[in-house]
């Protein structure tokens, strides 16, 4: 059985709604590049990882993980996500997406068997969390589209729309607010050490990004507004520094700064900010003009 038979057989048919899913609305491609995906994948990696999973109760740390972040963060208003523990989706760690008829939150298995604790593992969690019930939320799911939803449900095809529609500072907001979500409902004091984990950084990646600071939110404001692919790679993922000149995921660092900015304030609690809409954070916050 060669490579692509066999992630056929063994990763993607067990999963085969999910991974639909997470190939519509995080490839914009379908599955039309599935095949480039699983050329890239090494067998015998997957392998190891499996056998370092299977010794965790991995359901049973994750039930009690969210049972416990939800009770610290506002309820879902439109939909209730469910959570699906995954085995062979490749790059993805964790993703809100649409599947099953359903909002789900897929989280990828193999890249985290060999976290050293539970803490990073719990960090994935809440972040991925964070984001469904802000994306649950009536008055934001209105603001992104730009019309009201007059009793549309949540279903595949309104989640393409947002997709298409979510501009650059709206993913600022989102990812800054789950990016710190984790430390701010545990009661953490968040320094840079604990901003390198909450955003699974590289201590150099962390560094660059502080040193060019000023010039990045100077870049930022150049693409607020922009809903485009070619925006959202750049500024949440940069896999070409070369062409785009942007520390991978930028974005999630001046996110994260500026909701703990808000929040030393003291005049809006978390739970605010995560219901508030994202022109009004962003407004609040003054950080865009700082240059």
């Amino acid at each position: 059985m060669d490579t692509i038979e066999a992630y056929k057989k063994y990763y993607f048919e067990p999963n085969q709604e999910i991974m639909q899913g997470l190939a519509l609305t995080h490839t914009m491609e379908g599955l039309e590049g599935i095949e480039k995906t699983i050329e890239s994948l090494d067998l015998d990696w997957y392998e190891k990882q499996y056998y370092r999973l299977e010794k965790l109760e991995w359901i049973e740390q994750t039930e009690e993980i969210l049972a416990s972040a939800y009770r610290k963060l506002p309820p879902c208003e439109l939909f209730s996500p469910k959570c699906f523990l995954l085995f062979g989706y490749n790059t993805m760690t964790g993703a809100g997406t649409f599947a099953k008829d359903q909002v789900v939150m897929a989280i990828g298995l193999e890249h985290i068997a060999a976290y050293s604790s539970v803490r990073p593992y719990q960090d994935l969690l809440v972040h991925e969390l964070h984001h469904l019930v802000r994306l649950s939320k009536i008055n934001l799911l209105e603001e992104i589209l730009g019309s009201p939803l007059k009793g549309r449900p949540f279903d595949i095809k309104l989640a393409g729309e947002l997709l298409h529609s979510m501009t650059i500072r709206d993913y600022l907001v989102t990812e800054g607010l789950a990016g710190v979500a984790p430390a701010v409902i545990a009661g953490e004091h968040i320094d840079d050490k604990r901003i390198r984990e909450l955003l699974f950084y590289k201590e150099d990646q962390l560094k660059e990004i502080k040193e060019r600071e000023s010039e990045l939110w100077e870049e930022l404001q150049k693409d607020l507004y922009r809903s485009d692919q070619e925006a959202r790679y750049k500024w949440c993922m940069s896999p070409s520094l070369e062409k785009y000149s942007i520390p991978e995921r930028a974005l999630y660092y001046l996110g994260a700064i500026l909701i703990i900015d808000l929040l030393s304030s003291q005049e809006f609690s978390f739970a605010d900010l995560t219901t508030m809409k994202t022109k009004d954070v962003v407004n609040l916050s003054g950080y865009l003009g700082r240059g």
